[in-house]
């Protein structure tokens, strides 16, 4: 069972409202630079950030750009190859 580390953080991430989830997430995910970072990125979500209906949805969201985005760098995709990857996405989902 994963123990949260920091509860004065979890608190604090708790009273954050969806556009501030989505700040704090957004800033984090723009310096993931290794895998090993988005693993950490990914697991601070499912611990700390499912908080509530609209921030779950915001968490979610910054979730799948911070994968998208590491391995769309990763793989040294385009412009053109990233839409596709979007497309593939949408078709999956439902």
């Amino acid at each position: 069972m994963f123990i949260l580390e920091n509860t004065q953080e979890y608190n604090r991430i708790r009273s954050l409202d969806e556009s501030g989830i989505k700040k704090k997430l957004k800033e984090k995910r723009e310096e993931i630079k290794t895998f090993e970072e988005l693993i950490s990125f990914l697991a601070d979500i499912k611990y700390y950030y499912n908080t509530g209906y609209g921030n779950a949805i915001k968490s979610v969201g910054e979730a799948l750009l911070a994968i998208g985005d590491f391995f769309t760098k990763e793989f040294g995709m385009t412009g053109t190859q990233s839409d596709a990857v979007g497309f593939e996405f949408e078709r999956g989902w439902y």
